[in-house]
This record gives structure tokens, sequence and C-alpha cells, in this order.
């Protein structure tokens, strides 16, 4: 059992979580087990889009990693809905696991947070290969979500299995993404992990010279963040993020 966070990261770890279960858990009047029925029709969407998603040589297959990304996010939020409603996947969900591995297409359990990872591999072909689009908008947001979320247990500024090669990659995605003007509730969310992201850059860096950059690039970030959302339940993690760069000196 992994200890808990320290008390002076609490409020961004209180920030983080809020965010991560924020679009996997519901009310539970508003939500119902996986049915058997619905497992199985997810299951034929599933496989046909993966057997085009997978073809380097069809046409459609950045379009149909598109709807495999998002199909998928589909199925890791209502799994994870459903154990933390329920406290255990229903004979549907059991169902849709076992034949989601019988494709290829096996989710992740991560016991220590009791929920199932995202699915990013069909996500990162969308942004390769999609031309600008919503819809490759919308992978861009799940991967860097889902890329975030992953990396960590408690804490983002103690990282589990996170190499400088992803961190950078995670950098440029959500930088990609500010770029491409999504809505202010995307955009606050990804803003958010950015600067978190940065602030990790500057403890991960190769060299001194790019952790003094990063260190800049947070402080500018985090900045600007507690003026554009002073409402919002990131912003107390924000100023804690700005004292931990203080401290970082």
């Amino acid at each position: 059992m992994r200890a808990p966070p320290k008390p002076h990261h609490a409020a961004v770890v209180v920030a983080l979580l809020a965010s991560a279960s924020a679009a996997s858990v519901a009310p539970a009047s508003a939500h119902e087990p996986i049915s058997t029925a619905a497992s199985i029709a997810l299951v034929e969407q599933i496989a046909k889009l993966n057997a085009v998603a997978g073809d380097t040589r069809a046409k459609e297959r950045a379009e149909a990693a598109c709807d495999l990304g998002a199909k998928m996010a589909f199925v890791v939020q209502e799994l994870n809905r459903e154990l933390a409603q329920h406290g255990e996947l229903g004979m549907g969900s059991q169902v849709l696991t076992k034949q989601l591995r019988a494709l290829g297409v096996a989710v992740s359990f991560q016991p220590e947070m009791k929920r199932y990872r995202a699915y990013l591999s069909p996500l990162e072909i969308c942004v390769a290969l999609a031309p600008e689009s919503s819809k490759r908008n919308a992978a861009l947001f799940r991967l860097v979500r889902g890329r975030f979320y992953d990396s960590f247990l408690y804490d983002p500024l103690k990282p589990i299995g996170l190499t400088w090669r992803r961190l950078e990659a995670g950098i440029a995605a959500a930088e990609r993404f500010l770029s491409s003007r999504p809505n202010p509730t995307e955009h606050e969310e990804a803003a958010f992990i950015l600067a978190v992201d940065y602030i990790r850059a500057t403890r991960m860096a190769p060299d001194s010279m790019v952790a003094r950059s990063y260190a800049g690039k947070a402080r500018v970030a985090l900045t600007e963040f507690v003026a554009a959302y002073p409402d919002s339940i990131r912003v107390g993690a924000a100023k804690v993020l700005l004292d931990v760069i203080s401290a970082d000196k």
C-alpha cells in the first residue's frame, strides 16, 4: 500500500482527483449497469472499428481510429462509473471486458485506484493521421487527460512510470490542444494539466538549463490560470503549485 500524499500537496491532490472523477463518476440515479445486450452490441461495433483502425492500408483508418477511441473512452467511463457506484462490475460489464480481451482490445484495471485506465492507442492514431476536425480535437483532449491521470496515484509530483519522453509528449499534446481553441471547460482542465506537467518537467529535466526554462513556463502558466479561473475548483491547487515552484528554486 502506497503512502498518502504529503499535507502540503493536499490541495493539488483534491483538485486532481475531482478532475479525474468528474468525467467518470455520475450520480447513482443517473447510471445503470451495462446490460448483456448492450455489451454484445458494443463489442460488435468495436470489432468493426478495430479491424479498420488496425489496417495500415485502409483509407478510412484515421476516422475509424477516432471513432474507436471515442467508443473505448465511453466503455472505460461506463466501467468506472459502475465500479464507483456499485462496487463491482455486473454481468453485462463482465461479458464486455472478457470479449474485449478476446478481441485484443483489453482495458487495463488499476487495482490501487480501483479504476480502469484510459485506452490510448486509437487516440494516438487518430491524432497522428486525422485532418483537423472536431473528432481529432476530441481525441487529443482524451489523450491529454488519459496520459496525465494515469501517470500518478495520489500526487502528480510523484509520477509512476513516467519517462522524460512520455512527459515531453504529454506537454506537446496539451500545448497543441490548447492552441485549437477548445471550449472553456476543456481549456481550463487542459491548462491546469499543462501547468502541472511543466512543474514535473522542472524536476525530470536532463539538465539545469532545461529545468529553468520549464520553471519559467510553469510560473507563467499558473499565474495566468489563477487570473483566468478565480472560481475554479483547481485554483487553490494552482496557488499551492506556485509555492512549490518557489520552493524548488
